[in-house]
């Protein structure tokens, strides 16, 4: 389902959002979409030139901006595709601040999706079976017209 589509869909919820959204780069995807994070490079501050992308794996969504005109003159020229964004000083990954913005908008409690995301501090004694998880877990082969539920198992 398009990211987009999903949250104007009539039955939005958490199973939706789970089969929908499965790991980071679907969650980039749904952020650029709903205009979370900017689609197209920015221009750069200082000079107002183009920026490129610059591939750099250990940043969240894979590169960094960089003004080569800048770079030439010896002026500062390297910024994060997500300055000035909800994302920018965030140390949790795109598809976790996803989850849990989706557990805000459901008026859950704090602590249900700080275990249901996994950001808590608590460790608990075994890893208990979160609800994310059970949706990501849930399958619909069709069969002919019908779509039938069946889960896999949980553990």
């Amino acid at each position: 389902m398009d990211p987009l589509q999903l949250i104007l869909a009539r039955y939005f919820n958490i199973w939706n959002f789970a089969c929908a959204i499965r790991d980071e780069e679907t969650a980039v995807a749904a952020a650029k979409a709903w205009l979370l994070i900017p689609a197209r490079p920015p221009r750069c501050p200082i000079c107002r030139g183009n920026m490129s992308r610059e591939p750099k794996l250990i940043y969240k969504l894979k590169y960094r901006l960089r003004c080569w005109r800048c770079a030439r003159e010896g002026r500062p020229s390297i910024r994060s595709p997500l300055k000035n964004t909800f994302f920018e000083r965030s140390h949790v990954s795109v598809l976790d601040t996803l989850r849990l913005m989706l557990h805000f908008l459901r008026k859950d409690k704090v602590s249900q999706a700080a275990v249901d995301v996994g950001v808590t501090k608590k460790k608990p004694q075994s890893k208990p079976i979160t609800t994310l998880e059970r949706c990501v877990r849930w399958q619909k082969p069709t069969i002919g017209n019908c779509s039938v539920g069946t889960r896999t198992s949980l553990r």
